[in-house]
């Protein structure tokens, strides 16, 4: 289910005109994903899901390509049923 989410984040964020991609770690209780700007080659967003309390934490390093704004309007969309926390 995440990762069908983040395909539909990464969709959506193309559709502004930046190329991304996602790359998944797993953690401790936690599974982190990391947005990529491919225009810059920079991460741009830190996802850490958090599944057995259905939030996630979010953290954003704006690039020269980024509106954090617009980012967390789709995450807030895409990630419905999930807590967000912006950090």
């Amino acid at each position: 289910m995440m990762k069908e989410a983040l395909k539909n984040v990464i969709q959506r964020i193309e559709e502004f005109g930046i190329e991304a991609h996602f790359e998944e770690g797993i953690g401790t209780g936690k599974i982190e994903y990391e947005l990529w700007d491919d225009t810059v080659t920079d991460v741009f967003c830190i996802l850490n899901f958090h599944p057995s309390k259905k939030e996630v934490d979010v953290l954003l390093f704006p690039t020269i390509n980024i509106d954090p704004s617009k980012v967390m309007s789709v995450l807030k969309d895409e990630l419905m049923g999930w807590e967000i926390k912006y950090r």
